[in-house]
């Protein structure tokens, strides 16, 4: 468990994931059950980067950054815009700018293979997520409203399906400076 909001200072590491620490990822949000094996399956065919955000030994945020985004009806989107996906951080953790080191660290990967923007999708009902997203710069790409879905497995072993109304938002990005800190 976490250490809660009111604990003081902590050191969180954000770098990506490697696949001996699919157990740690699977305990961490069982909310998202296989979804990090397929990830990880994907970061290694070179189709994305899944980020992590560690305190100590344990995961408490990730995000995965899709070199070319092709899944949930991305058809739409900018081809040359890589996509954030799934940006969460633990409850106990948010507002701390956790989130904002994952998007940093994600947007730095983008910028150092040479694209010029990042985007992401983010639920009309969710206007905490979407503040932070235009504080950073991110802005409403004009595509419209669209409906996303995703399956997860609950806390009883059933199959549950969940979705939300989103708009697509992205960020230009600066060149990239220096060498990439992610290991």
């Amino acid at each position: 468990m976490p250490p809660s909001p009111d604990s003081g200072t902590f050191a969180i590491t954000v770098r990506r994931f490697h696949p001996v620490e699919f157990d740690a990822l699977e305990r961490f949000n069982p909310k998202t059950l296989g979804v990090h094996r397929i990830r990880l399956g994907w970061q290694a065919r070179g189709l994305g980067l899944y980020l992590g955000a560690w305190l100590d030994e344990r995961p408490v945020g990730h995000v995965w950054l899709e070199w070319v985004p092709e899944h949930d009806g991305a058809a739409s989107r900018p081809i040359d815009c890589p996509r954030l996906v799934d940006l969460y951080v633990v409850a106990q953790l948010r507002s701390r700018g956790i989130g904002t080191r994952l998007i940093a660290a994600a947007e730095q990967a983008a910028a150092e293979r040479g694209h010029r923007c990042v985007g992401l999708d983010v639920g009309l009902d969710n206007p905490r997520a979407y503040a932070l997203y235009a504080r950073l710069g991110y802005v409403d790409a004009g595509l419209g409203r669209f409906w996303i879905s995703w399956q997860y497995v609950d806390a009883e072993g059933r199959m549950q399906r969940e979705g939300e109304e989103c708009v697509y938002l992205v960020h230009r990005l600066r060149s990239a400076a220096g060498p990439s800190r992610l290991r």
